[in-house]
Formats: C-alpha cells, sequence, structure tokens
C-alpha cells in the first residue's frame, strides 16, 4: 500500500510539472497569447496601424539630393532633389511606429508626437558633402576649390565653395543628380525610385465575412504590396509600379482585391496597365482605372482563384497544414502620368486604401479600420449584423468592441493557420492591441519570444 501511495504521488507530481511546462512552453506564459480577439479591450480611437503618416516641412536646405533615412543611415525612407524653390521643401512620408528619430541628410532629428516634423537644417558647414549635388554647364567640370579655411569660416563664400567641391561628380545626362545618387543617370526624364513600404514588402490580412465577425485568423486573403515611384530632378512622379504578391487566401469566396487614391486624378493624366480583371463585376475606363468613383481607383484583380487554384485539402489555399502548397502569384500595376505635373505630396500614395470585394458582389467592400468605402460600396451594409460602423462620424469598419476586418502590416508578416486567432500565434499583438499600439509596436517582428510558431503557417 505504501508503495502504491508512493507511485501515485509521483505520478501527480510529474503530470503537475508537466501541465506548468505545457503553460511555459518556449520560455513564455501562454497567458500573453492565449487571450480571445473578443476579450480584447480596445481602445475607440486606436486605428490598428503598424506605421503612422508623417510631414516634413523643411527649411534653410542646400541644393541638392535631400535623403531622409534612418536614425542608423541602413534605410532609407526618401531621396529627392531640392532647386532652391520652394522655400519649404515638403514630404508626407509612412513610417513604422518603431521609428522616432530619422536623417535628414547627415542631421538626426526626432519625430514629433504631432507627427508632424517642422525643421530648419543647420549651416551647410555641417552637412556631409557627399550628400549633395548641383548642375553645372558643361558636364563634368572640375573647378578647383578655396581653401577649407575660408570654406569653414566664411559663411558668404561657403556655398560657392560647395558648388566647386559638387563639380567634380559625374553626371552624364546632364539633369544635376550626380551618378552616385541618381536611380536613371542615363534618362533625364527619371532620377530617383523611392520605395513604399521603404524597408521591403508589406502585408494586408483580411477576413472576408463582414458585416459578421470572422475567425480572426486574417488569411481569408493576405497580400504582400510594395509601391516604386520614380520620380525626375524636379521631384515630379513619371511612374509608379505597385507589385502585389498573392499569398494566400483561406477562403472558399471568389474576392476581389484594389485600391484608391486619396484624389481624383483626371483621366487624361493617369493611365493604368496590368490589372487581372475576367468577370463582369467591375466596368473600367479607357484609362485603366474603375468606372464611376469619386477618386481613382484601381481593381487589381476581381477574382483571386484566377491567379491561384482552390486546393482539394482544406481551404482555399495556403492556410491548412498539410496540405499542398501554391506558389504565390505576382502582379504589377503600372500607373504612368502626364510627365512633370504630379508630386508624390500630390499623390498621396502614404494614404492608399486598399479593399478587399467579397464574393464577386461589388457593393460589399472591406476596408482597413476607418478608412472610408468607395462610390460603388453598400453604405445600407454599415451598422448592420457586427459592423459599427457610423458613416456620419467617419467610423469605418469596427466591431462595437473596436475590432477591425483588415490589418495592414508594415514588414511582410507570417500569417496564421486556417481558423487561428491571430493572438494566438502572435504573444504580444493582444499588448499592442489593447495599449492602442503603444506597447510593443514591434509585435509582428521575428524577435525572441514574441511568436508561437506552431500557430502560424509554414510550407
Amino acid at each position: 500500500m505504501q508503495g502504491s501511495f508512493f507511485y501515485r504521488s509521483f505520478v501527480f507530481a510529474m503530470f503537475f510539472i508537466m501541465l506548468l511546462t505545457s503553460c511555459q512552453k518556449d520560455g513564455h506564459n501562454s497567458a500573453i497569447f492565449s487571450v480571445k480577439m473578443e476579450a480584447l479591450k480596445i481602445p475607440a480611437s486606436f486605428d490598428w496601424k503598424t506605421a503612422r503618416e508623417v510631414g516634413f516641412s523643411i527649411t534653410n536646405l542646400p541644393f541638392g539630393v535631400l535623403r531622409i533615412s534612418s536614425a542608423d543611415g541602413s534605410q532609407l525612407f526618401y531621396k529627392g532633389y531640392y532647386i532652391g524653390t520652394p522655400s519649404a521643401f515638403q514630404i508626407s512620408l509612412s513610417l513604422p511606429t518603431t521609428v522616432n528619430e530619422v536623417l535628414i541628410n547627415d542631421q538626426l532629428v526626432t519625430i514629433p508626437a504631432n507627427k508632424f516634423l517642422n525643421y530648419t537644417m543647420s549651416g551647410l558647414k555641417d552637412l556631409d558633402v557627399s550628400h549633395t549635388s548641383m548642375p553645372f554647364m558643361p558636364a563634368n567640370v572640375t573647378i578647383e576649390a578655396p581653401s577649407a579655411v575660408i570654406a569653414i569660416s566664411n559663411n558668404k563664400v561657403l556655398k560657392d565653395v560647395w558648388m566647386k567641391l559638387s563639380a567634380t561628380d559625374t553626371d552624364p545626362d546632364a539633369d544635376g543628380v550626380i551618378d552616385k545618387y541618381d536611380d536613371y543617370p542615363n534618362d533625364p526624364t527619371r532620377a530617383f525610385n523611392n520605395y513604399f513600404p521603404a524597408e521591403g514588402a508589406g502585408s494586408l490580412a483580411f477576413e472576408d465575412v463582414w458585416p459578421s465577425k470572422g475567425d480572426y485568423d486574417f488569411n481569408d486573403l493576405v497580400v504582400d504590396y510594395q509601391f516604386k515611384t520614380v520620380t525626375n530632378n524636379r521631384n515630379r512622379i513619371s511612374e509608379i509600379v505597385a507589385t502585389f504578391i498573392v499569398r494566400a487566401a483561406g477562403t472558399s469566396l471568389e474576392n476581389g482585391f484594389g485600391f484608391q487614391l486619396p484624389m481624383l486624378i483626371p483621366d487624361a493624366d493617369i493611365n493604368v496597365m496590368g490589372s487581372s480583371i475576367n468577370h463582369s463585376v467591375v466596368s473600367l475606363n479607357s484609362n485603366g482605372t474603375e468606372a464611376g468613383q469619386a477618386r481613382t481607383t484601381i481593381i487589381v484583380f476581381d477574382d483571386v482563384f484566377d491567379l491561384m487554384k482552390k486546393q482539394s485539402m482544406g481551404v482555399g489555399f495556403n492556410t491548412t497544414p498539410g496540405a499542398q502548397y501554391v506558389t504565390p502569384d505576382t502582379l504589377r500595376i503600372t500607373m504612368k502620368f502626364r510627365p512633370d505635373t504630379y508630386s508624390a505630396l500630390d499623390i498621396g500614395l502614404e494614404k492608399f486604401n486598399p479593399f478587399l470585394i467579397i464574393n464577386k458582389s461589388r457593393g460589399r467592400e472591406v476596408h482597413l479600420t476607418d478608412y472610408p468605402p468607395t462610390s460603388l460600396a453598400d453604405l445600407s451594409l454599415f451598422g448592420t449584423e457586427d459592423d459599427n460602423s457610423n458613416v456620419q462620424s467617419t467610423r469605418y469598419y469596427k466591431t462595437k468592441g473596436n475590432l477591425p476586418w483588415a490589418i495592414n502590416i508594415y514588414k511582410s508578416y507570417s500569417y496564421s493557420n486556417e481558423t487561428v486567432p491571430i493572438v494566438n500565434g502572435y504573444r504580444y499583438f493582444s499588448t499592442w492591441a489593447q495599449s492602442g499600439g503603444i506597447t510593443n509596436p514591434d509585435w509582428y517582428i521575428n524577435n525572441a519570444g514574441y511568436r508561437n510558431t506552431e500557430s502560424l503557417y509554414k510550407h
């Protein structure tokens, strides 16, 4: 009997230890990621963004190339050219919420809480000459500069000295942008490539049962995206090339996808190519934009299963563990603009409004939180079932508990297995959301201990 007692005690102790260790998998408490989405306490004002729009107004700039980069200089957010007018150079950029400082040329600047940076550059003597350039005619002229002592001590001749030092750089297309910074050194109509997101592709992830709540796995449609904006030496846009990589569709619905720009560009000023339109879901203008819209709208595809076929096992493709993996499909949308007309500030790409079209029903759109529907959306669906939108107060695509139907992640992210809520895969997603984006803004990055990999799809 005594032996039996000790045996039972040993078995119970081992079971208890196993239970404890199961709750501490990978050295992290499961309570961090076991909370249900519906139980989260989300601030009503939370926008679910992993990036923020930051406005820049920069004065006292020298002529030449302007660069805005990460604090350590490793990531370039913007590259443009300043010709001396207007007095303030203005640009709006989408930067990750993890970025609190930037370099403007070589000057470190803190992003203010109001997300508008009004900055006056310090004297030219504090700038790195290698980051600037000036046009010279004829090209490649070499002029000897006065002494460095004069350059530093006499502000009146400083700019002239700087220009002479820059004259030795090559500029074969004579657009004023030296080869070191010219992405198109032999094309005077083009100079710079700027990317959004700047650090590589971002991810858009949707639930597709709106206005009903979904399972919050955010894999009904997963699309990676990146825009490349090509500008000339006057910062006017030549073209924008948008790359979309369709990675997953955990659904049986034949969903479409598009995006809207924040302004209406006249049809004669923009031409769009590259869309996959195979059904009678949408109507296009002759220039490739969608007809009947108050703002320029581009449909990328009207049925995801035209791009990648449904699999016999699981739902859709690339969300069910063990099912056949389908190679992601890539679409490139090219938007060509009237030459020398629009700046990046005019187009407002950082405010682009992506949306899903549910099952070929054009009026059923799913947008990011608080992004407005397009002119063709069925407004009667707002406020029905689980949707708690209020058109009059510009509250869109939120539940009563402020949960979203779509999220935009600044980097390409690993999405959940089918029916597994995103909170199960990302240990700090819930803390980020409940803090209104203040705590753990890097929840999606693959840092040690941030993920429960068993909940995330892999092939």
